[in-house]
């Protein structure tokens, strides 16, 4: 599609013919032309769009709790706090760390719970739900 913003002349593709049908690509014509009639680049928007996939993607269970570990260290909590915060987050939810955060249910994180709890370590759910939360 061919298009004019601020005076420039843009290309928007929508995809190869056999992947992508006629009637596929003419309503993804018409949906950009409706972001140009409202004032915004559709190239721009689907860049964002992009950006914002791949960073939801990388945004893992494991890189969370790395960062909140962290940013405790930085606050100086006492270094037991952290090492046990540490070993809760990083070694207990081990099945879940490379998951996105946004997929991680909360029936996964109670069944987790649940398996600590059913083993007699009920302070140690008790523990992992608060650490969990923060």
């Amino acid at each position: 599609m061919r298009y004019r913003y601020l005076e420039k002349e843009n290309i928007l593709s929508f995809g190869k013919y056999p992947l992508v049908s006629l009637l596929d690509a003419r309503e993804k014509c018409d949906e950009a032309k409706r972001l140009l009639i409202a004032g915004i680049n559709p190239s721009t928007k689907r860049r964002e769009e992009k950006i914002a996939a791949i960073t939801e993607a990388r945004t893992t269970l494991g890189l969370i709790a790395e960062e909140h570990v962290r940013r405790m260290e930085e606050r100086k909590a006492g270094a037991a706090t952290v090492t046990k915060t540490k070993w809760l987050l990083e070694d207990l939810v081990s099945p879940l760390v490379k998951r996105p955060i946004k997929e991680i249910t909360p029936a996964e994180i109670l069944q987790l719970l649940q398996k600590f709890e059913k083993s007699g370590r009920r302070e140690t759910a008790r523990r992992l739900r608060g650490a969990c939360a923060a």
